[in-house]
């Protein structure tokens, strides 16, 4: 490891420090936060060493939050609901606010409606 940070192309995987995640769209290291808008309009302000993997389709709009918190105001499109993915559990929105946190078992708040 150089610098604390090896990236391995093909097999997909990215470690920082002694963190261990698969490559993913969007990723946060140590003491980074980041807000990015997905290309539906969602946007999602992502905490400290978080990693977010999009999966859309046609007909839906999924993603996963394979570690770390995100919190997302979700664009309304009741054609494409949003799902979150987190461990073993999937929420799915209309149009909604929700913080999502996934630390060993995921835990999702309840949508906030605004």
């Amino acid at each position: 490891m150089i610098g604390g940070l090896v990236a391995a192309t093909g097999g997909g995987l990215l470690a920082t420090g002694t963190l261990l995640k698969p490559a993913a769209d969007f990723a946060t290291g140590r003491g980074e936060t980041r807000s990015v808008t997905l290309p539906h309009a969602s946007k999602v302000p992502l905490n400290a060493r978080s990693v977010l993997d999009l999966q859309f389709s046609a007909a839906a709009r999924r993603v996963e939050l394979v570690g770390g918190q995100a919190y997302f105001e979700v664009a309304p499109d009741p054609a494409r609901p949003f799902e979150v993915a987190a461990d073993d559990i999937v929420t799915t929105a209309l149009g909604t606010y929700m913080g999502v946190n996934a630390k060993g078992a995921a835990s999702i708040a309840p949508p906030i409606k605004r």
